[in-house]
């Protein structure tokens, strides 16, 4: 799984080779979300490689990918722009190993538009037997599907003349939801 205490950055140059051609990309781009994981079981992988074949391939200025620093005070400019997106995650308790998935995950997106970053919240939940905090597990074709939806929003916002064939997608990955997502950490901050 992919948590954002990972502290690699995306660019174009990073950890994607900068030297990409429209052909690696395009093949890139052939691969369906759910193959992703075949060879892939790095969910950071997945979510710096998807940024690279949407942000690093469409957008003429350089975008960097950052986790939000959460063991200190976050200070984005007051003119800092948020997109919530919702998708079906896993967790596994560190502790007891208790597993379970929630339909609630939540990942929170926050980008300035003259600094070209893009940094990005991933919220815990409480595991309900012993209580200990658990960060999300994504599957690849969630992270692929938050990534292209705030780049939509972003190429709307910041970039209007560019045409590209990316869709926004706001079907999660199907689940029986058979409970409250106590211990949520977006319900204790109020965003859920």
């Amino acid at each position: 799984g992919f948590s954002e205490s990972s502290r690699t950055s995306s660019a174009r140059s990073s950890p994607i080779p900068s030297s990409l051609t429209e052909e690696d990309y395009q093949l890139a781009a052939n691969l369906s979300d759910e193959s992703k994981k075949e060879f892939c079981s790095d969910m950071g992988l997945v979510f710096h490689a998807e940024f690279q074949l949407t942000f690093g391939r469409y957008f003429p200025d350089r975008w960097t990918l950052l986790p939000l620093d959460i063991d200190g005070p976050c200070k984005l400019p007051s003119d800092t722009a948020c997109d919530v997106e919702i998708a079906k995650v896993r967790f596994e308790c560190d502790a007891c190993r208790h597993c379970w998935t929630s339909m609630r995950g939540q990942v929170s997106f926050f980008y300035h538009p003259q600094s070209h970053v893009l940094y990005f919240k991933l919220f815990t939940q409480n595991c309900d037997l012993c209580g200990t905090l658990s960060s999300p597990l994504w599957y690849p074709e969630e992270v692929c599907r938050v990534i292209r939806n705030v780049f939509v929003i972003i190429q709307k916002n910041l970039y209007p003349d560019i045409s590209t064939p990316i869709q926004a997608n706001h079907h999660r990955r199907f689940g029986n939801p058979k409970g409250q997502h106590h211990g949520c950490e977006s319900c204790r901050d109020g965003v859920c």
